[in-house]
């Protein structure tokens, strides 16, 4: 078609396309921008939505976990509570088994008492047969009874030993000791009163060799706390004279030698009579420290010499 048309009608035609085509670039263009803006603003607000989604999922998710946290927590207490109320029961019935048994036991204590009594009215008294009772009432927790024992004992009533070769009366008063203390132990007020004396006194030297040469010995310190810290024998445990109202904890052994000393011998003469009051059998006493001729320490030198 072009042939047809001459140079000047194809410029005019041209300029003509080109006038046509910017405005129609242009409106593609616009166009473009605001698809793309579009697209935009609509993928930027899906993200935002997506984001928005995730913190309440999180949100949630953190939600569900703490209530999760606190039903395990009270779930743990109750089973503790359980527990607890169990451990709880367990000990009532195991407190009223014992105190059945005790009872049972005190029962046959107090019948045995009563028939170790029959034995001594019989003519003449059975004191034999009597021992035997008496004893088997100690056994079952009835003090009295081994202090009834030790009676029979120290009126020389039971045989004991060879009356041809042996001291009778010794081994007798031995014998009543050993009872004595038993009941002292069981909180027989009367055998206590029976043991205020039975405790030796020995010199500072004795108490030095049984101290070389023994080991089942414990060395009892009964002045105040702040005397005892200013210097002491090493190796001494404190136990104030005035404390000493029941068996010291520290004191389990009822025939473990005690060597017993205090400041000039007057505390330590209180305590030893306290103690074999209580039924320890073995109570030595051997004067104050002011006659002590061995070592001393103080208890900061004990703490330095452990650094």
């Amino acid at each position: 078609m072009s042939a047809y048309l001459s140079q000047e009608e194809r410029d005019e035609l041209n300029s003509l396309k080109q006038d046509l085509l910017g405005p129609v670039k242009s409106f593609a263009a616009e166009v473009g921008k605001d698809t793309v803006g579009d697209a935009k603003r609509f993928y930027a607000d899906k993200a935002r939505k997506a984001q928005q989604s995730a913190a309440l999922a999180k949100e949630k998710a953190k939600r569900q976990a703490e209530t999760l946290r606190q039903e395990q927590a009270r779930a743990r207490q109750r089973r503790r509570g359980m527990v607890r109320r169990t451990l709880i029961v367990l000990a009532l019935i195991a407190l009223f088994g014992a105190a059945l048994i005790w009872a049972a036991f005190a029962a046959h204590a107090e019948d045995y008492l009563a028939l170790g009594e029959s034995c001594l009215t019989k003519s003449p008294p059975d004191a034999e047969n009597a021992a035997i009772y008496f004893k088997r009432a100690g056994i079952n927790g009835n003090a009295e009874g081994y202090y009834r024992l030790a009676q029979l004992y120290e009126d020389e009533l039971l045989s004991i030993g060879n009356p041809c070769t042996d001291d009778i009366a010794a081994m007798s008063a031995k014998k009543a000791a050993e009872y004595y203390a038993l009941a002292a132990q069981g909180g027989y007020a009367p055998a206590r009163e029976k043991r205020t004396d039975a405790w030796t006194h020995i010199t500072g030297e004795e108490a030095a060799r049984v101290m070389a040469e023994e080991t089942d010995y414990l060395l009892l310190d009964v002045r105040r706390q702040d005397e005892y810290d200013a210097g002491h024998i090493p190796g001494a445990l404190c136990i104030p004279v005035e404390s000493i109202t029941e068996p010291p904890e520290e004191l389990s052994d009822f025939e473990q030698t005690l060597l017993v000393y205090c400041r000039s011998g007057r505390r330590s003469k209180q305590a030893a009579s306290k103690l074999a009051a209580l039924g320890y059998t073995d109570v030595r006493e051997f004067g104050g420290i002011l006659d002590w001729t061995g070592e001393v320490v103080t208890v900061k030198d004990e703490i330095a010499s452990k650094r």
